[in-house]
């Protein structure tokens, strides 16, 4: 697969764990998809440090906010870790999304330039 593979499949997941977090069942995954996922067990994402409510970091750097309750849940359903890629402002953010040094971006304002580069899910609370 591909490295655009990864970021394809993990917004088709965070779309459908997203939208069913209590649900209990086992993803049907395929076997390219679990291989992609136990290869990238760790996934890098770009943080809006000032974002609050949807993500920020707090006074003792802790990832706070609506998006790392999300990840954190996916997280666990995938067996896979998101780490903060610490210390980037917005422009550097959306720079590291096109040069791979973020794998991901969670909280992005979907654009017509920006979806050249990346795969947008849809935004929370839009079912």
């Amino acid at each position: 697969m591909k490295p655009h593979s990864l970021l394809i499949l993990l917004a088709f997941l965070f779309a459908c764990i997203a939208t069913n977090l209590s649900k209990a069942a086992e993803l049907d995954l395929t076997l390219d998809e679990r291989a992609l996922l136990r290869e990238h067990s760790v996934i890098r994402i770009g943080v809006d440090t000032e974002f609050a409510q949807f993500e920020f970091v707090d006074e003792e750097g802790n990832y706070q906010g609506i998006s790392p309750q999300y990840l954190k849940l996916i997280g666990q359903r995938l067996r896979i870790e998101f780490a903060v890629v610490s210390g980037l402002t917005w422009k550097q953010i959306v720079e590291g999304a096109k040069n791979w040094i973020v794998d991901m971006v969670p909280v992005m304002q979907d654009t017509k330039e920006r979806r050249e580069f990346l795969n947008f899910t849809r935004p929370y609370g839009k079912g």
